[in-house]
């Protein structure tokens, strides 16, 4: 073997050495690159069910106090009585919207799929059978909080699919 053919082969060598090297760096930075990604798509999760489950809160708040005040005033004073009545129902209207966007959250996937499942199954089914909210959820068709009735049907079907 010639010299030059030597320098060749110990060249190639060296190249195949330092691209393996840029490979195994490029996979490490990459595998570091997704978990950190991963943690950062957890943390806006976390701080999407957080700013979900205070608005739900409240919107709930808001609405017990305002049934609280229904309880103080005479029913004799019907002025007073229909003005709480209609803050009642905008009460009750920004409670359902509070579900409603948790629920358009959960679709677009912003949020933990299995996670908003299991906090809010039971709340959400609560909310679509109970029948002082039918009227502003019903009929589906024209109904303002879809993406909530579509998150309930979703998890019904599944539900009887399971059992059935």
């Amino acid at each position: 073997m010639k010299e030059f053919e030597i320098f060749t082969l110990v060249l190639s060598g060296v190249a195949i050495l330092i691209s393996a090297a840029a490979l195994w760096s490029s996979v490490s930075a990459t595998r570091k690159a997704n978990k950190a990604n991963r943690e950062v798509i957890a943390t806006q999760h976390a701080q999407t069910e957080f700013q979900i489950r205070e608005g739900i809160q409240a919107r709930s708040e808001q609405l017990q106090k305002l049934a609280l005040e229904a309880t103080k005033i005479p029913k004799s004073d019907t002025e007073s009585m229909q003005l709480l009545a209609a803050a009642l129902r905008s009460a009750q209207e920004n409670f359902l919207n509070a579900y409603d966007v948790a629920c358009a959250s959960y679709r677009d996937g912003k949020i933990d799929k299995i996670r908003f499942k299991k906090s809010y199954q039971l709340e959400i089914h609560q909310l679509v059978t109970d029948p002082s909210f039918h009227d502003f959820l019903f009929p589906e068709a024209t109904s303002g909080f879809k993406a909530m009735l579509a998150v309930h049907d979703e998890w019904e079907s599944a539900v009887i699919l399971t059992s059935g």
